[in-house]
């Protein structure tokens, strides 16, 4: 993609560079982020923000995000919104490099990172919220930045066994509705 404004049908997109603003967005399915050819690590890469969202207008549809390269962006805000869930592979960091830009990750179903997934910005504020299911994190690294976790009905949990620093940030928020942390791995 040139960074040009297009409008697609169930197609595939590679290597989405922008060198301003990227929003790529569904009215009905999932959006799966995969590298391309010009790099097998990087799905997603602008100079601006980016939004990634999804939606629905019927429940069947399976509306997720699912992140199995990365998403960069090295001057703006990062944006993923879900009308399911979305879910992070060890590949699938998300990254804002600006100084003071924030990442958000709202789901409307469950947020699961794999373990070895990373969502970090340069001391900016990081918010994931799951309105109904679970968040399983991987690593958070806010920097300087505030982090934000919201499972409305959900529980936060840690997505590895290790005894490693999965939130790093200068203050932390985590509203649930069920538990934080678990017996075996808190």
């Amino acid at each position: 993609a040139t960074g040009a404004n297009s409008t697609t049908t169930a197609d595939a997109q590679e290597d989405l560079v922008s060198g301003a603003a990227l929003v790529l967005t569904t009215t009905e399915g999932g959006i799966t982020v995969n590298g391309g050819t010009a790099t097998a690590a990087t799905g997603v890469n602008a100079a601006g923000n980016i939004l990634l969202s999804t939606g629905e207008t019927i429940e069947p549809t399976v509306a997720d995000i699912a992140l199995n390269a990365s998403v960069i962006s090295s001057g703006g805000n990062i944006s993923l919104i879900s009308a399911d869930g979305i879910t992070q592979a060890a590949a699938g960091d998300i990254t804002a490099s600006g100084a003071g830009k924030t990442i958000d990750v709202k789901a409307y179903g469950a947020i699961a990172m794999a373990d070895g997934a990373v969502t970090g910005s340069a001391s900016g504020n990081i918010r994931y919220e799951a309105v109904a299911g679970n968040i399983a994190l991987g690593e958070l690294n806010a920097g300087g930045g505030d982090i934000s976790l919201v499972a409305t009905s959900g529980s936060v949990t840690d997505a590895d066994a290790g005894a490693g620093n999965d939130v790093t940030a200068d203050e932390l928020r985590i509203v649930v509705g069920g538990n934080v942390g678990s017996v075996t791995d808190a």
